[in-house]
């Protein structure tokens, strides 16, 4: 089975979410104690979003604006869900 080729919305899509979560992680990093290493963080938001970009809001090209609402609807809830997914299990990990 041959693998899609990737076309210009998936890059579009990772490309705009990557800066998009860079620039929100930017803005976050003034807000976190002094104390707080901050290290990859907005490297990492920005990768995240580029997966999210490519994976979730690139493959719904073409479905009308009905499809590009709930694919934004879709793209928010894993925007929200997998970061929070992530502060919990590093809390639960540095709390033993």
């Amino acid at each position: 089975m041959a693998t899609p080729m990737p076309t210009g919305a998936k890059a579009m899509a990772a490309l705009s979410f990557a800066v998009v979560g860079w620039l929100t992680a930017n803005a976050y990093v003034p807000n976190m104690p002094e104390e707080t290493a901050v290290g990859a963080f907005r490297e990492l938001t920005a990768v995240l979003g580029a997966i999210i970009g490519w994976k979730v809001m690139g493959n719904s090209v073409g479905k009308g604006y009905l499809g590009a609402v709930g694919s934004g609807g879709r793209r928010s809830s894993c925007w929200c869900s997998l970061p929070c997914c992530f502060l919990v299990s590093t809390r639960c990990c540095a709390s033993r």
